[in-house]
């Protein structure tokens, strides 16, 4: 069988509710009971946008699956390549050159039976302004720039300090005139010094198409952890 080192995100990713790394066949299953399991993730400063894909008999806690023909699946209309690992079993992954990767895309899979499902993403890169502060002051209200999303869309933040007393912030944003924003009530909860931002958009949701036994998709898009001092 194949074994490859996939990336500690994906794998992540592919394992989320997921116990069972057992190997089987797609044609010795029914192709209606067939659970699909779409990804996508990036962090910051990779080159690549790693794309997985993971079919399981009954369930997102089966066995996984080889796709046998006359079943396949493509991205963007190309073949991805079939890998495994002890821990993940075996799963469909493609890497993509980041700079290249922005827009629409989409997974297609036919199960065998003369069905074919579609499941199409728009892949946003976005970063930190150039003008993000390097100090803070715990009297005013912090602003993160973003670029490359628009108003509206939601992150994911956590704040840290160096102390092991405070309660960290974390918590879902939405942009707001290109910005994040945190109250200043907020931050008064931190401790003075150094202060490491991470920011990252993820999703998950069920599949538009599927077959009975249904699919999810699941984005992830980390930016590195960036860093501030916070004064009295």
């Amino acid at each position: 069988m194949f074994t490859r080192t996939i990336s500690i995100a994906t794998l992540l990713v592919l394992l989320v509710a997921c116990t069972s790394s057992e190997i089987g066949n797609s044609k010795d299953v029914n192709p209606q009971t067939i659970f699909i399991q779409y990804a996508v993730s990036y962090t910051e400063g990779d080159e690549t946008a790693a794309c997985t894909a993971q079919f399981r008999f009954a369930g997102d806690e089966g066995t996984t699956l080889v796709l046998n023909d006359p079943a396949k699946l493509l991205l963007d209309g190309s073949s991805m390549k079939l890998d495994s690992s002890e821990l993940a079993g075996a799963y469909y992954t493609q890497n993509f050159p980041y700079r290249d990767f922005a827009g629409r895309h989409s997974f297609s899979f036919s199960n065998g039976d003369g069905k074919s499902y579609e499941e199409d993403f728009d892949f946003k890169p976005f970063a930190l302004g150039k003008n993000m502060p390097a100090d803070v002051n715990k009297d005013q209200e912090l602003n993160i720039p973003i670029t490359g999303l628009d108003d509206g869309d939601i992150l994911q933040l956590r704040i840290t300090d160096s102390a092991e007393n405070t309660e960290d912030i974390s918590r879902v944003d939405t942009i707001r005139n290109g910005n994040i924003s945190i109250q200043s009530y907020l931050l008064k909860q931190l401790s003075s010094g150094p202060l490491t931002i991470q920011i990252e958009r993820s999703a998950s949701h069920p599949l538009q198409q599927s077959t009975n036994e249904g699919g999810n998709f699941e984005m992830k898009y980390s930016l590195k952890g960036r860093e501030c001092i916070l004064h009295d």
